[in-house]
């Protein structure tokens, strides 16, 4: 059995049924596999709907996380990062990104593409993970724009 999964989820009035499927999905699916902890917090007001969304997203990915636990187990493999092909392509994705919202033509793909590779260019850990950090912080704040737009999406 691969390690605990502790999920905290804010819920308004309006995402209450959405988010306890999500959390009845994911203890279904992994509850007798993995320990699965998920917490609902009911919340009010504009900042706390904010927050659901991100918890939703946050759900989502915490679930295929303990698919892919369940599936391949823990994966431990070399970072394979800080070539110095990866340190121009970052910098070619940072320039890219600048002209791109310079010109008002910016969007999610040039933010997430120059955070990814300015993660591939780092070789300290200490570094790639807080690139890292922030990659996947760009990759919730775009799903959280993309369920603004559209609602949130279908479950496989």
């Amino acid at each position: 059995m691969a390690g605990a999964h502790r999920i905290t989820i804010t819920i308004t009035p309006e995402s209450r049924d959405e988010l306890q499927q999500v959390v009845n999905a994911i203890r279904n699916e992994f509850g007798r596999k993995q320990a699965i902890h998920v917490t609902a917090v009911q919340a009010t007001g504009d900042a706390e709907r904010a927050d659901a969304a991100q918890a939703r997203a946050l759900a989502e990915i915490a679930a295929e996380r303990a698919r892919q636990d369940a599936r391949w187990g823990e994966q431990n493999h070399p970072d394979g990062t800080g070539a110095p092909a990866d340190e121009t392509a970052a910098a070619t994705a940072r320039r890219t990104c600048e002209d791109n919202f310079r010109d008002g033509k910016g969007t999610w793909r040039d933010i997430f593409l120059e955070e990814v590779h300015e993660a591939l260019a780092e070789a300290d850990p200490v570094r790639l993970r807080a690139e890292l950090v922030q990659a996947a912080a760009v990759a919730v704040n775009w799903i959280e724009a993309i369920d603004r737009r559209n609602g949130p999406g279908e479950k496989d």
